[in-house]
């Protein structure tokens, strides 16, 4: 497809590549109290031709760390090697201690362990490092050699401990230029000026150094990975015969590409499957369009599974049962369309690891398949079993991806890419409803509570799509565990769920009815008695005040709670400080809107006592002004969680 793959044989640069004499490292004075310091790192990629014209690249990293207490001792008692894959393979693999006397010992490869995850039977395979003392030195450094990936890549260096200096280099053929997109302060590689100039030589290589990176540790609702320093590079152009050839890396032939992947050469037989699937799927003409989009969904991901080894190819993996990631997008976009319900396939990234940019054309955030339909306004996706329409991983909303969809100029047809926005769902759209009559009994200390809770969205999520999968033993003990959520004391009376099935997935709410003893919330204090009310909407999160707060805020997603707890007055009783339960924490927005708050107050009315609290979240992201004022929303809870009503006797 490109000229730069017949560019011939390259010498490699690093292919020889080791480390240096062995020396004890000074770490400077402001880093000394610091658990570990990463004295260097360096990061080297390099893009070759090997003799027999294969594309190929070499990725090192080289790594120092002063360890300065036994936790970090502990965290690099164990250093993971890369794993060799059918294009992978290792070329070296080092790792040496140096102590503060200057003894050095380097391992050899009977330190090198392998164990295996019993889940996923992946194995691995690590360096065990013993005996290693308060202020030593570990050194390591390993090589891989892989395909060629040019498409788009990532480096991301900070992370919770600091480091003095690291360096990324990328070495490629001369005729070779890549671009690069730093995010958070990182680095920007530059092309070498000495190489550049250099015409004998044999490569560009670009460089980048930072020196003095902070640490960056983890803090409650963020983005960590969002917020590191971070280099995206790909390759942007290559001159062959004096032709520059531009946008090696396009979104435009992305789209054209994907969309002949999923829509041309769609045989006889696989039309046929697809006949049978909408037959099968109980679409009817008279169904609404997001009732046939539901339903096609709803039999795929309850018929078909997903696998690695599934087919590609629509009638096969039909009469199999089990059809490969893309197998389950073109069946979906085949059915869709001969429905004639007009659809986009959306590419998008994790924005837990890396947000979509829009700037910068790049395979690197084309993670995962999502569809769009623009006429009921909703999205699904295809490969994950328990989602359905209108519900898709909070890590793939709030972000920006690429929305194909299919176009005709001059009777040619083909995918077309427009970069569009992810829309996080409203609060109202992700819910937690409680409503507790609680009844005191002739003795006030003995209580029973009339529970109905109501879960919708990415709350429900959480067991909604599973009970089907259940046995009738596992359902009730689930069951009985979520209604116990509040207080592992409460005795459970009596209870009944709705909306269980998977059908139900982002269409209705998951109800809980019940009824318990819930004698464990009220406390005996001589003639008065203390009624825990607080606790009645279970453990709630604090956070504390931190003036060193370096992250925004961010949300999964956003979410509200309403909860309302009743009860009558036991006769010859009042409540003593009902104005406790008074709260009103808020974020009002420059133009007035409410974007977080939590709220409570209560009402007597026939001597019923009604107390009602709305706390909602309808913001993804605070920035980091905005901190303490999203504390105080989050902590109300926790101060409502803490009230005690006293009744006393009249």
């Amino acid at each position: 497809m490109f000229g730069f793959l017949v560019s011939g044989f390259s010498q490699s640069k690093h292919a020889s590549y080791t480390w240096e004499y062995a020396q004890y490292d000074t770490v400077k004075k402001d880093y000394e109290l610091e658990n570990s310091i990463v004295i260097f790192e360096k990061k080297m990629v390099e893009l070759f031709f090997s003799a027999d014209n294969q594309f190929r690249q070499i990725e090192i990293l080289h790594k120092k760390v002063q360890l300065n207490s036994n936790d970090a001792i502990e965290e690099y008692n164990t250093i993971y090697l890369p794993a060799s894959t059918h294009t992978k393979k290792v070329l070296d693999q080092k790792t040496r201690v140096i102590t503060k006397q200057g003894v050095v010992k380097e391992l050899d490869n009977s330190a090198i362990q392998v164990k295996q995850n019993p889940e996923s039977g992946k194995t691995y395979k690590y360096y065990a490092i013993e005996g290693v003392e308060i202020g030593s030195q570990i050194e390591f450094y390993y090589i891989t050699e892989d395909d060629a990936s040019y498409n788009g890549n990532v480096y991301s260096y900070q992370d919770d401990e600091v480091k003095q200096n690291v360096t990324f280099s990328l070495v490629c053929p001369k005729h070779m230029f890549f671009a690069f997109h730093v995010q958070n302060n990182a680095m920007q590689p530059a092309l070498d000026s000495l190489d550049s100039l250099d015409s004998l030589a044999e490569y560009n290589e670009y460089v980048g150094i930072d020196e003095n990176v902070e640490k960056l540790e983890s803090e409650s609702f963020s983005n960590y990975s969002a917020n590191r320093k971070r280099i995206i590079y790909k390759m942007d152009y290559f001159v062959t015969n004096s032709k520059t050839t531009r946008n090696v890396v396009s979104y435009g032939e992305i789209g054209q590409s994907i969309y002949s992947l999923c829509y041309s050469n769609v045989s006889k037989p696989e039309n046929k499957a697809i006949q049978k699937i909408i037959k099968l799927s109980g679409v009817q003409d008279k169904d609404s369009e997001f009732d046939k989009i539901f339903k096609i969904e709803n039999y795929l991901k309850k018929n078909i599974a997903i696998g690695e080894v599934g087919a590609y190819n629509i009638a096969n993996g039909f009469s199999k049962k089990i059809m490969s990631s893309i197998g389950v997008l073109r069946t979906m976009v085949n059915c869709y369309k001969q429905l004639g319900i007009t659809h986009e396939i959306v590419l998008t990234s994790d924005r837990n690891s890396l947000y979509f940019i829009d700037t910068f054309d790049s395979y690197v955030f084309l993670q995962e398949y999502l569809l769009y339909f623009p006429t009921v306004e909703k999205y699904l996706i295809p490969t994950e079993q328990f989602y359905r329409l209108g519900l898709i991983p909070h890590n793939y909303i709030y972000n920006k991806g690429l929305f194909l969809k299919e176009v005709s100029v001059l009777g040619y047809t083909t995918g077309a890419g427009e970069i569009k926005f992810i829309p996080a769902p409203s609060k109202d759209e992700t819910y937690s409803k409680m409503y507790l009559n609680v009844q005191f009994q002739d003795d006030p200390t003995n209580v029973i509570i009339d529970s109905r809770n109501e879960s919708y969205g990415y709350y429900s999520h959480a067991v909604q799509p599973y009970f089907y999968l259940l046995d009738e033993k596992t359902t009730r003990e689930l069951q009985e565990e979520l209604i116990k959520s509040i207080s592992s004391d409460i005795e459970i009376l009596s209870m009944e769920y709705q909306n269980i099935q998977i059908e139900d997935v982002g269409q209705k709410p998951m109800i809980s009815i019940s009824k318990f003893d819930a004698s464990n919330f009220v406390e005996s204090a001589g003639n008065k008695f203390l009624f825990k009310i607080g606790e009645l909407i279970g453990p709630q999160m604090e956070l504390y005040h931190d003036d060193s707060r370096k992250m925004p805020v961010e949300n999964d997603f956003n979410r509200s709670y309403y909860r309302e707890i009743s009860f009558t007055l036991p006769e010859g009783y009042r409540v003593e400080n009902l104005d406790d339960i008074i709260i009103d924490k808020k974020i009002v927005e420059e133009d007035g809107t409410i974007s977080a708050q939590f709220v409570s107050n209560y009402t007597i009315e026939n001597n019923v006592v009604t107390v009602i609290s709305e706390e909602f979240y309808d913001k993804i992201q605070y920035p980091v002004e905005i901190y303490e004022e999203y504390r105080q929303v989050i902590n109300a809870a926790a101060d409502f969680n803490k009230v005690v009503f006293v009744f006393a006797k009249k």
